[in-house]
C-alpha cells in the first residue's frame, strides 16, 4: 500500500529539509571561517624592536580572534593612546596574520604644562617621555594653546616664507595671539588678525638687521619698534 502526502505536508517536509541543510552547511561553514582565519601572528613594521614588542603586548586581546571582523577603530584608538605613531596602516594578510605598517611622529616644540615638561608632536600630541629622536634647535612654546593654533600660525609664516628656523620661542596668549622670539633676541607682536599682511611687515623690518629689538604690531595701522 503506498502512503499518499497531500500538498501541505509535502511543503513542510521540503522546509524542514532546507532548514536542516542550511544549518548544517552555515556550521560547518562556521567552523571552517573561524579555523581558516583566527589570527595567531601581529606583525609590525617600521619601528624599533623594543616599540614592535609593546605594540603586539597592546594588541594581544586580538590573538585567536577572526581576521574577518576586525574592529579597526578599537585598533586605532588603542595605537593612538601610544602618542609615538603617525601614518599608521592596518592591514589583514590572510589567512591568519594582522599587519601593521607604522612610522615615528616628530617632536617639533617643547613645552609646559602646570610646570611639567612636554614635547609637542606633528601629530598634535603632548607627550611627557620619549624614546624618539629630539631635535638638536627645538623652539620652546609658552601658554596655554591648541596645537591646532600653532600649526596654523606655522603655516601661515610658511605660506609668507618666513624663515621659522629662525624662531626660537613662541608666546599664546588668550586673546588668540601670539609673539614669537628670534635667535637675534629680537621679539615681534602680532595681532589676532590679518596675520599674513603683518608678517610681511615683519620680514620687511628684519631683513638685513640684526639688532635686537621689539616689534610691536599689536595696534592697528601702527609698527612700534623698541631698541633694547
Amino acid at each position: 500500500m503506498r502512503l499518499r502526502v497531500n500538498k501541505k505536508n509535502k511543503i513542510l517536509f521540503y522546509f524542514i529539509l532546507f532548514i536542516l541543510f542550511t544549518t548544517i552547511t552555515n556550521n560547518n561553514f562556521y567552523s571552517i571561517k573561524n579555523k581558516l582565519f583566527k589570527i595567531d601572528s601581529i606583525e609590525i613594521y617600521g619601528l624599533k624592536d623594543k616599540d614592535k614588542v609593546q605594540i603586539i603586548e597592546n594588541l594581544s586581546y586580538l590573538l585567536g580572534t577572526n581576521l574577518l571582523f576586525l574592529d579597526h577603530d578599537k585598533i586605532s584608538y588603542d595605537l593612538e593612546k601610544l602618542g609615538y605613531l603617525e601614518n599608521y596602516k592596518i592591514f589583514k594578510k590572510y589567512p591568519s596574520s594582522l599587519n601593521i605598517y607604522a612610522d615615528y611622529t616628530n617632536l617639533i616644540a617643547r613645552t609646559f604644562i602646570d610646570g611639567n615638561m612636554f614635547y609637542l608632536t606633528s601629530n598634535g600630541k603632548f607627550i611627557s617621555k620619549t624614546n624618539l629622536n629630539i631635535p638638536a634647535i627645538i623652539p620652546n612654546v609658552y601658554g596655554k594653546f591648541n596645537p591646532e593654533d600653532y600649526f596654523n600660525l606655522n603655516e601661515i609664516l610658511k605660506k609668507n616664507k618666513f624663515q621659522i628656523n629662525e624662531i626660537t620661542e613662541y608666546f599664546y596668549f588668550e586673546s588668540n595671539r601670539w609673539d614669537i622670539k628670534l635667535r637675534n633676541n629680537t621679539i615681534i607682536k602680532f595681532p589676532s588678525t590679518n596675520l599674513d599682511q603683518y608678517i610681511k611687515i615683519a620680514k620687511l623690518l628684519i631683513k638685513n638687521n640684526n639688532e635686537k629689538k621689539i616689534i610691536d604690531l599689536r595696534v592697528s595701522n601702527q609698527v612700534i619698534i623698541t631698541n633694547e
